[in-house]
């Protein structure tokens, strides 16, 4: 039983080791490619002519919120929160302790999986604006 009277497998998608896992981790690596090498398949045979050509979809944002994800500003405080959260990755991935609670596991799950979906679902491509990849790039070019 976990805290809360829970049985211990109801956190079946919590954060874990190969140890964690219910089938030998021979067998969940080929699981694993079997299920990259299908969808690649099936995206080279089934997608046959462009789909993302550029033509606009869906409804247009509001004015105001147009105007505050255009601004120069925007762009700058997105780059920047996006260069903090890559710099505080990128130290504790280095200089962190090979444990659960490095606060790098929490940011891939809480911040990409969490946090961008959310913040694009109000604000539009967040991740274009805070990319520290897309940064980089602009920095150097």
């Amino acid at each position: 039983m976990v805290p809360g009277g829970l049985p211990s497998n109801f956190l079946g998608h919590g954060i874990g080791g190969a140890k964690d896992l219910p089938v030998p981790p021979e067998l969940a690596i080929v699981g694993a490619v079997a299920a990259l090498a299908v969808s690649f398949v099936v995206l080279v045979l089934a997608w046959r002519e462009p789909r993302y050509d550029g033509h606009p979809t869906g409804r247009p944002a509001p004015a105001w919120l147009s105007s505050l994800t255009g601004s120069g500003g925007w762009h700058i405080a997105m780059r920047t929160i996006g260069m903090l959260f890559f710099g505080f990755g990128a130290f504790a991935a280095i200089f962190g302790q090979d444990l659960l609670t490095n606060p790098l596991f929490g940011m891939f799950y809480v911040w990409w999986w969490v946090g961008l979906p959310v913040a694009s679902l109000f604000l539009g491509p967040v991740w274009r604006a805070a990319s520290p990849v897309r940064t980089i790039n602009a920095g150097v070019g």
